[in-house]
């Protein structure tokens, strides 16, 4: 028997094998290598404390409804004037230059619903001791004849002070000055008005302008305001007059030099007027514009005196 004979291969073989299963099973069991990677640390957090206005707190509504707004109270004699509850056109008895009795005579254009239409009208002034009556009217082919009227009396520190004014075409409708107490008063079934002092009508406020213009012509510089209640047949409420300049206008009777002033719609549904006043003649021209778009044009076309 050999003893340098080699070992048997199948037993090597056998174990070379068992090792390398070993080493397999190894590594699927193992974890797997680590990977590193940067990582952000999360953002340390901040508290933040708002200042909050505090809140605010709505009024209670009112369970009853509020009271409805107060009229205007009449001052009393020997209460001053103030702007807020008294007109400013108050001309005093020593300086009233009302024009004697006279009928100032007018042609007459007027716009109605877009059409052109032309006529006469008249003023007739009547005083007589301490009243006076007034007439305008208007006579406009096409359309009824409309006649306003004025009565009433002079007053110290006052001027005119109309009692009654009217207005009728077709029917007529009248308002009253209750100076006893103290409210005007419309037969259209309108609410009564406090009555201011200097109060007047939609005619009896042209001659009182005319004896302004001739008593104080100071106080018409042109920019001047001239603030007096003025009452239709519905509504009696303040008018504001600005003197705006001397004008020289082309009149049917003539060219006259004439002041004109201006009532300015407050809204959009007030009347607006232009009068001319030539202190030696009188009225010589008044236009009003009504909030339709129609328009009245009274131009001066002679007097009768007396």
């Amino acid at each position: 028997m050999n003893p340098h004979r080699e070992a048997p291969v199948r037993p090597l073989a056998v174990l070379a094998l068992a090792v390398l299963a070993a080493h397999l099973l190894l590594l699927r069991v193992a974890p797997p290598p680590l990977s590193w990677s940067h990582v952000e640390p999360p953002a340390p957090m901040v508290r933040v404390q708002l200042a909050l206005p505090p809140m605010a707190t709505a009024d209670p509504v009112p369970l009853t409804p509020p009271p409805p707004a107060r009229r205007p109270t009449v001052a009393q004699p020997g209460t001053p004037r103030t702007a807020a509850t008294q007109p400013e056109l108050v001309i005093a008895p020593s300086m009233l230059t009302a024009p004697a009795a006279a009928r100032w005579r007018y042609v007459a254009l007027t716009l109605h619903r877009g059409v052109l239409l032309e006529g006469t009208a008249s003023l007739d002034w009547k005083p007589v001791g301490g009243t006076y009556d007034a007439v305008l009217g208007i006579d406009v082919a096409g359309l009824p004849r409309r006649e306003q009227r004025s009565t009433g009396e002079f007053a110290d520190g006052e001027g005119l002070r109309p009692r009654r004014f009217s207005d009728r075409q077709r029917g007529e409708q009248a308002t009253h000055f209750e100076r006893d107490a103290g409210q005007v008063l419309f037969s259209a079934n309108q609410p009564p008005v406090a009555l201011l002092a200097g109060a007047q009508d939609r005619v009896s406020v042209l001659l009182q302008l005319l004896a302004l213009a001739r008593a104080e012509p100071s106080r018409m510089a042109p920019g001047a305001a001239i603030d007096v209640q003025v009452a239709g047949t519905r509504v009696a409420e303040p008018w504001r007059f600005v003197v705006e300049r001397w004008e020289a206008i082309d009149l049917p009777a003539g060219p006259v030099r004439a002041l004109k002033l201006t009532r300015s719609p407050a809204r959009e549904y007030d009347l607006r007027m232009e009068v001319w006043l030539a202190p030696d003649y009188g009225p010589v021209r008044l236009r009003l514009t009504p909030p339709n778009g129609d328009w009245l044009d009274l131009q001066w076309s002679g007097t009768d005196k007396g």
